[in-house]
């Protein structure tokens, strides 16, 4: 290692935290409407819905229950604006959302309305219920209840032809469907699936309930039945989507060209405590000398040789990464353990995306695993109004921060951008997942790989994928161990996403489990560069840096410091910046990573994420700008348009991102002990959360000072007692060249 890399990783930046009382807000509020104008304007829509909720066939309601759609005003989508008293008042509850766009007929600001992002609330109550409703809205009552009648815009019944997503002539698998019901019904989602299977029954549908997969509050059913049958069952009140089956991302057997003779088979793993899954194809034979194992899961058929092929060149890039073309073989940083999840069926199986996903989720239900690499998922683009199974399933089975998944983003990337079909395909949609697209070269000139897909993520996680990391193109590919033992050039998502895995791995290997899953996330995005200024949608947060050296190491003229605290519901906390006492001399670079995961609400894309973050920086903590004011001043840092990648993103979407990342230069005599306070929004189905549980969150904070050649030694000493440089384990720093 070189010298001028020689300082590690700073941990426990925990120490430098505290919590503070929350700032004051004024969080009075006017309305668009009176209430008389919110009646008089909701009126037509109200009694229409209740007709068509009346003439739908009582076996579509199970328990005469009946589902709309309550579209908010776009000032009043935040959690805080939840309109609970009007919907307990009416004995109605949410099971769901979806985003929209709308116009509104007024608002309490200038201009004049134009169209912006907003929320539909799914409401589900009985008949006599909607009924209430509809007397209420032309009643002349003043019940305080009814005040948040002005929150509402519209309101619509949900009608069968929205829920049904028609396939196109060329689809794989004509006549099946996988179709998402509300299971939120007194927690009893037993009764909707044996009473949407009788419903199915009578039209004729045959539902695969021993293929059923709970997410959350959705339960996920396929079906087989004609577009017309399908249709029809659409009418079924607690029926939320259904969507023609796809087929599985088609995996050829790649190249056979051979670049030449691989070198010397590494002996050992950097740390054989712990190993990493790949879940994939399987593993034909095993020349990895031991360094990967197959695994198999019961219920999985023989195997398909193609599949085979790619689970072995997807277990070479988690072992080794892109392999020089000399053949030389780095010693891998953990062993591998290649999952088999698809078989000879996969392809010919309707009901192959449902069994694959359920042989996932027991390897992940496992909790053997820290790090996971997935490169195979659906056919299927990212959406923005209904969320797929296979992302509602990852995202709440690493909900806990047990395991870190990197997931392929595909490489669709050169279909056609406005239909939507480039955009990154599911999981990789996921909020809790890192997401990989490839670059295409190793050196200073890159760019996104043409065939990988771009986004955005689907809301709040726009900022997908989250980084790119070298996959291979003409004339750079990426080189891996091929069926026959040699090597051979290849190029994909498929092969960044394990590479990038190996990446998290190998910080894990040098430090031990000092770090969390969700820390080593942070940190892989903190560290991606984008000197380059590549488009958020195409390269994500930018290029994963090549080595392991490059993540945790740095000159004497900055300092790295991860963060990983837990904040309570509704708390704030101030985090120190590691900026040393005494006088600062010309510009100080900041960046600064804020990542969290937990709990989504799979129901409900327009309030996906449970748990958000805010953050105010503070530069001087000794500027009160104000004389009464109660904290010091502060200074723009993470701004929402960062986030915002069309006209119509959400305005407070930016609290649920599950990364922030920001760089920003400001002048030494400026900052004086600089501070984010950091606040944890919580909510639940989009209200606010209640008895909701503590976040754990990992701040990654660079400061470089170019006029500062003793930058490091100044912070640590002032802070000694308090942060310290990460230790790498002795049985690996004995291998590693150059420590």
């Amino acid at each position: 290692m070189a010298d001028a890399r020689k300082n590690f990783l700073i941990g426990f930046g925990e120490r430098l935290t505290a919590d503070v009382p929350p700032p004051r807000r004024n969080n009075t509020k006017l309305p668009a409407y009176t209430v008389d104008e919110a009646r008089g304007r909701l009126a037509l829509g109200v009694t229409a819905t209740v007709a068509e909720i009346l003439d739908l066939p009582s076996e579509a309601k199970p328990r005469n229950l009946a589902v709309a759609a309550f579209t908010l005003h776009p000032e009043w989508i935040a959690k805080s604006y939840y309109p609970a008293q009007l919907l307990t008042r009416l004995g109605m509850a949410t099971v769901g959302s979806r985003p929209t766009v709308v116009t509104p007929e007024k608002w309490s600001r200038k201009p004049e309305p134009s169209a912006v992002a907003t929320t539909d609330l799914f409401v589900s109550g009985t008949v006599e219920a909607f009924e209430r409703l509809s007397e209420l809205v032309l009643a002349d009552d003043t019940d305080a209840e009814l005040e948040q009648l002005v929150r509402v815009e519209a309101v619509s019944a949900v009608r069968s032809a929205d829920k049904v997503k028609h396939g196109t002539a060329d689809m794989p698998f004509p006549d099946f469907y996988e179709v998402a019901l509300h299971s939120l019904l007194n927690d009893d989602s037993d009764f909707v699936a044996g009473d949407f299977v009788e419903f199915a029954n009578g039209i004729g549908a045959e539902v695969r309930l021993d293929r059923r997969i709970d997410a959350g509050d959705l339960l996920f059913v396929p079906v087989h039945a004609t577009a017309d049958q399908i249709d029809r069952l659409a009418a079924y009140s607690m029926l939320r989507v259904a969507r023609p089956l796809s087929g599985l991302q088609r995996i050829g057997a790649g190249t056979a060209r051979s670049v030449g003779p691989i070198g010397v088979m590494p002996d050992s793993v950097l740390d054989d405590s712990f190993r990493v899954a790949v879940l994939d194809g399987g593993l034909p034979g095993n020349d990895f000398d031991g360094l990967a194992t197959v695994q198999t899961l019961p219920g999985v058929g023989a195997p398909d040789p193609d599949f085979e092929a790619h689970g072995k060149k997807v277990t070479s890039a988690a072992l080794f990464g892109p392999i020089p073309d000399d053949g030389a073989l780095p010693i891998p940083y953990a062993t591998v353990d290649t999952f088999q999840v698809l078989d000879e069926d996969s392809e010919s199986d309707p009901y192959n995306m449902f069994d694959v996903l359920a042989r996932i989720e027991a390897v992940i239900a496992q909790q053997r695993y820290t790090f996971i690499s997935l490169s195979i998922g659906p056919d299927v683009q990212c959406e923005d109004d209904d969320v797929h199974v296979w992302t509602s399933k990852l995202d709440e089975l690493l909900s806990d921060g047990k395991a870190l998944m990197a997931v392929a983003v595909g490489n669709n990337g050169e279909k056609d951008w406005a239909s939507g079909n480039a955009r990154i395909l599911v999981p990789s949609d996921a909020a809790n997942v890192l997401s990989v697209g490839a670059a295409d070269s190793h050196s200073d000139v890159w760019n996104r790989a043409s065939y990988s897909a771009i986004g955005p993520g689907r809301s709040p996680a726009t900022v997908k994928p989250d980084l790119l990391h070298f996959g291979g193109d003409d004339p750079e590919p990426f080189n891996v161990i091929g069926l026959t033992g040699d090597l051979i050039p290849e190029a994909g998502t498929s092969f960044s996403a394990p590479a990038a895995i190996r990446l998290a791995a190998g910080i894990r290997a040098y430090f031990g489990g000092v770090l969390t899953p969700l820390t080593l996330k942070t940190l892989l995005v903190h560290t991606a560069e984008n000197d380059l200024a590549y488009p958020a949608a195409e390269v994500g947060w930018g290029r994963l840096r090549r080595d392991v050296e490059d993540l945790i190491s740095f000159g004497d003229d900055e300092v790295r410091v991860v963060y990983q605290g837990t904040l309570r519901p509704g708390g704030w906390s101030r985090a120190t910046l590691p900026i040393p006492n005494g006088a600062l001399r010309g510009n100080i670079e900041i960046d600064a990573t804020l990542g969290l995961l937990g709990p989504v609400d799979t129901a409900d894309p327009g309030n996906y994420t449970r748990g958000g973050l805010e953050v105010v920086f503070r530069p001087d903590i000794t500027k009160y700008t104000k004389a009464d004011a109660q904290n010091p001043d502060s200074d723009p840092f993470f701004q929402s348009k960062d986030y915002a990648t069309e006209v119509e993103q959400r305005a407070d979407d930016m609290k649920w991102q599950p990364i922030l990342k920001k760089s920003k230069i400001y002048k030494s005599t400026k900052l004086n002990q600089p501070v984010f306070d950091i606040h944890y929004n919580a909510r639940t189905r989009g209200a606010q959360a209640i008895g909701a549980q503590p976040l754990n969150y990992s701040l990654c904070i660079t400061i470089r000072a170019r006029d500062m050649p003793d930058l490091y030694t100044a912070v640590m000493r002032t802070f000694a007692g308090r942060l310290e440089a990460l230790r790498v384990q002795s049985q690996v720093a004995s291998r590693i060249d150059g420590l």
